[in-house]
């Protein structure tokens, strides 16, 4: 034990001496205090040691100053030592959510503690010091789930009467042993974490806080460039200015109530669901209407049916050659000057004739991250919904955005993001790059809402729904209760003269989107190429309804 004074001692000075009392002479390993607002709460382990917070620090200090205090240190150093020796350090997160590498995370923690009790035995009590299985059992929600399991894992018991700790128990006893690796160990935490998040918890990894505090916030673990994204956030600080804060995220709520289909019994359900459409204090700062004055409405009918019956564009390729285009063209090649190639003609009705829905599959399947990327899927349907809504923008399309997520049918919630009659904003551009996804899908009412949304303001409406996977809800009876509710949707809106449309991204739930829109009825596309297939589908489609 590394003797102290009380009234002077040093919690860094302390860990030091520590690291090398327990770890020998062959490494020096250094101890460091971060002391910026930005520092983590608890401790970080690099490959060359630990890094304090600043909040840690203080709890440190404090405790060495109570005899006997210095036990939580000699824990950490422990546990540093046990990943320095045992772990394999910045492993790919891949497509692991927060809550699976916390779990597994976990595992690890007691994967090498138990290899360094095995080297060093006088350490076992040291650490089974810092876990109290009362502590553990009056935690709640997903931080009372993971202390349990780790408890229980310190203590080789199932100290709760758990399935998960019973489960991660057994996990563990599989891993026990020298030729294990890291794959190995999120190949078993895997199951259990996604046991874990059908019990519907919230976990916030920005305010996950590892228990017992002795040990490491296991970001030396993970490769997922959050460390980069820290720095750049912080170099970015300085040279941008300051921005103005977030507005409040919901200002107003509407509620509907739709019927659903019950495929078993051949009926509806009257009442069944509850939609919440929610619509952000962002957008609506930048949310205008389009308003026609009534009387030059009423003086300009006839000229404004003219004009739209129909609209000219210019290509290189098209129905006939302009000549003033053609002209220009050649007076620019005489001059050296380069051309403006666009001299066809292409005609086509007026853009307003034809309004477009975008629905987004905002649900957790949604934050998957994309085979060796760091980017999810959702930061790919927020840039395509950018894009494309820019491009309908400029082209005077009326045109709608809309994001859901279910939670149970009496919490159907849908984000209005940009209405048909609303101006496009840069604070509606900053809504759509808002937008979060969790919970689940229950597509069939977010459908049935669209046509609510469409009313009679276009002539002819282009439904697009946007999902990667297929309908799902945590009160569904069976698998196929909401895919054929979802179908039966479809059939209804097509009645009303809409046309709906799914661009599928990826493969998984392929054959239940096929169901529910028909085969016809579905694109598919991959992740990285979404900005072009939502493009052409809505070109294509505005063609045909020309």
């Amino acid at each position: 034990m590394v003797e102290t004074d009380d009234a002077t001692a040093k919690p860094e000075k302390v860990l030091k001496g520590l690291l090398d009392c327990l770890g020998g002479s062959a490494r020096a390993l250094t101890v460091g205090v971060d002391r910026s607002p930005r520092g983590a709460p608890g401790y970080a382990i690099t490959p060359f040691g630990m890094v304090l917070g600043a909040a840690r620090h203080t709890q440190m200090s404090a405790s060495l100053a109570v005899r006997g205090g210095e036990t939580p240190l000699v824990a950490a150093a422990a546990h540093v030592l046990a990943h320095l020796r045992f772990s394999t350090l910045f492993n790919d997160v891949g497509k692991l959510k927060d809550l699976s590498v916390a779990l597994v995370s976990i595992l690890e923690d007691e994967r090498i503690e138990r290899r360094l009790g095995a080297e060093l035995p006088g350490v076992c009590s040291v650490l089974a010091s810092q876990f109290d299985p009362d502590c553990a059992a009056s935690m709640i929600g997903v931080e009372g789930a993971l202390a349990r399991i780790a408890c229980s894992l310190n203590r080789r018991e199932n100290l709760f009467d758990d399935l998960l700790c019973q489960k991660a128990l057994v996990a563990l006893d599989r891993l026990d042993g020298p030729g294990v690796r890291f794959d190995d160990v999120r190949a078993a935490g895997s199951p259990i974490a996604n046991d874990l998040g059908q019990l519907r918890y919230r976990f916030d990894r920005s305010r996950y806080e590892v228990w017992p505090a002795y040990r490491d916030d296991n970001s030396v673990l993970w490769s997922d460039k959050r460390a980069e994204d820290q720095v750049h956030e912080a170099v970015s600080s300085q040279r941008e200015p300051a921005r103005r804060p977030p507005a409040e995220q919901v200002v107003r709520e509407r509620k509907f109530i739709y019927d659903e289909w019950d495929h078993a019994d051949g009926r509806y359900l009257p009442g069944h669901v509850m939609v919440h459409e929610t619509v952000s204090a962002m957008g609506q700062q930048g949310r205008t209407r389009i308003r026609s004055s009534p009387a030059v409405s009423e003086q300009s009918r006839r000229s404004e049916r003219h004009r739209r019956g129909r609209r000219r564009y210019f290509s290189e390729t098209g129905d006939s050659v302009d000549l003033d285009r053609a002209i220009s063209r050649s007076v620019d090649l005489a001059c050296r000057i380069p051309p403006d190639e666009r001299v066809h003609e292409v005609r086509l009705r007026f853009r307003t004739r034809f309004g477009v829905l975008l629905l987004l599959d905002a649900s957790e399947s949604a934050n998957d991250r994309i085979p060796g990327t760091f980017s999810t899927v959702l930061d790919h349907e927020r840039a395509a919904l950018k894009h494309l809504s820019s491009l309908l923008a400029s082209e005077a399309t009326p045109f709608g955005v809309y994001s859901f997520q279910s939670d149970t049918r009496e919490r159907v919630t849908i984000r209005m993001h940009k209405g048909l009659t609303d101006r496009w904003s840069p604070e509606i551009a900053d809504d759509i790059r808002a937008i979060r996804a969790h919970k689940s899908t229950r597509m069939g009412a977010a459908i049935r809402h669209m046509a609510t949304a469409a009313g009679h303001m276009t002539e002819r409406a282009l439904v697009i729904v946007l999902t990667d996977g297929e309908p799902s809800d945590v009160d569904a009876p069976a698998e196929e209760y909401l895919v054929e509710d979802a179908r039966r949707a479809t059939d209804e809106l097509r009645r009303q003269g809409l046309a709906v449309m799914c661009l599928k991204i990826g493969t998984a739930g392929r054959a239940a989107c096929e169901r529910v829109f028909g085969r016809a009825g579905v694109v598919h596309s991959e992740a990285g190429r979404l900005q072009a297939a939502l493009v052409s589908l809505v070109r294509s489609m505005r063609t045909e309804s020309g």
